[in-house]
């Protein structure tokens, strides 16, 4: 049987056995860090059971330091994205699959770890045709990885030594704002109208709800995915708040319901009543969705968004992201601070929220230095 104790900041595996002498063993795994330790523990465990490892003669450096055959790429990221998805947020992990997946395939996933060179890793992490937020986001993941092998003693590989996290270039994506989203739903609207008057009408209210969705997240900042999980029952009118049972981190919070985003849901309240507390808020008139496919219903919302918005605007990238960048960069032209967008739009640092401080900055520069 094997546990894990702790001793002046370091863990240790406590291994007692009824039919060894002495009846118990402890050694040090050689790590302060206890999300480590419970893994060692696991891993050093059913080695001895399965008799490849004898802590009576052998110690845990011992277990680590055979000759073992070199590990590939793509076993390592297996295991990785396995123990990963134990401890972190869904999106989180699906980040992890999707960076190092595209890692794997850009490097060959039959490659050994040992033999990836920093070369390599940078033609990936630093590609010229990623954006410098890709390749912040890249670096920062594929280095978690190499972290992560090594503190299990998966590899003495050390790629990313001596490679810098990419430069920021402190730009956002383009906001969706409050006149690009009238031409948009403009464009949503003429079209409704126009196939009620043909010979095969759609259903009453057709695709318009979009409207309503687009306004909702404009005024909130909330994610799409957020608001595909919300119910009525989530929505306090009364103490202006929205409940939020997953966020981008995976945990739950709050968010502000801005008096414009009130009138919003009031009014689309007010035609689709009576309403169910569980039914989910944003759903077409017909339905009265109780469970649905968050992926596949927040991909087909993009969708529809970058349909009407290529007819409305084709030169403008926009996505239906950009209406939280939006909501970001309305509050930093009115003269919020950082700190107020960063607990507004619930950002995970304050960063983010900065950027659209010194952008807003930048178009009052812009615009003085155009007139003087």
């Amino acid at each position: 049987m094997a546990s894990l104790s702790e001793r002046n900041g370091t863990y240790y595996i406590d291994i007692r056995d009824s039919e060894r002498d002495p009846l118990r063993r402890r050694l040090s795994l050689r790590t302060k860090d206890k999300e480590t330790a419970r893994e060692l523990v696991g891993t050093l465990s059913k080695a001895y059971r399965l008799g490849e490892w004898d802590p009576w003669t052998e110690s845990v450096a011992d277990f680590y330091d055979r000759p073992n055959s070199p590990l590939k790429l793509s076993d390592a990221i297996s295991r990785f994205l396995e123990a990963k998805g134990k401890d972190v947020a869904r999106l989180t992990l699906k980040s992890y699959r999707s960076v190092l997946g595209q890692f794997a395939t850009e490097v060959g996933s039959r490659k050994t770890v040992p033999s990836l060179s920093r070369d390599e890793v940078e033609r990936y992490t630093r590609d010229p045709a990623a954006a410098s937020s890709t390749q912040r986001t890249r670096h920062s993941t594929v280095k978690t990885f190499f972290r992560w092998l090594r503190a299990r003693g998966l590899t003495e590989a050390t790629p990313m030594k001596g490679s810098s996290l990419p430069r920021s270039t402190g730009s956002l994506p383009a906001p969706c704002l409050p006149e690009d989203l009238r031409s948009i739903a403009h464009a949503l609207v003429a079209e409704y109208i126009a196939q009620r008057e043909s010979n095969a009408p759609p259903p009453e209210g057709g695709m318009v709800w979009h409207v309503d969705l687009w306004h909702f997240l404009l005024w909130t900042g909330l994610r799409i995915r957020e608001a595909a999980r919300l119910r009525w029952k989530d929505v306090k009118f009364s103490e202006g708040l929205i409940l939020l049972h997953e966020q981008k981190s995976g945990e739950a919070g709050t968010s502000l319901l801005t008096d414009k985003a009130r009138r919003v849901l009031k009014s689309y309240r007010c035609a689709r009543e009576p309403v169910e507390h569980e039914e989910y808020v944003f759903s077409a008139p017909h339905t009265r969705a109780k469970d649905r496919n968050t992926d596949a219903w927040c991909i087909h919302r993009g969708q529809t968004f970058r349909r009407y918005r290529q007819r409305a605007m084709p030169e403008k990238d926009l996505s239906q992201h950009s209406l939280r960048h939006g909501f970001c960069t309305l509050l930093a032209r009115r003269g919020c601070s950082a700190h107020t967008i960063k607990e507004a739009a619930r950002h995970s640092d304050i960063q983010t929220s900065q950027c659209y401080v010194h952008l807003t900055r930048s178009d009052i520069r812009s615009e003085v230095d155009g007139v003087l």
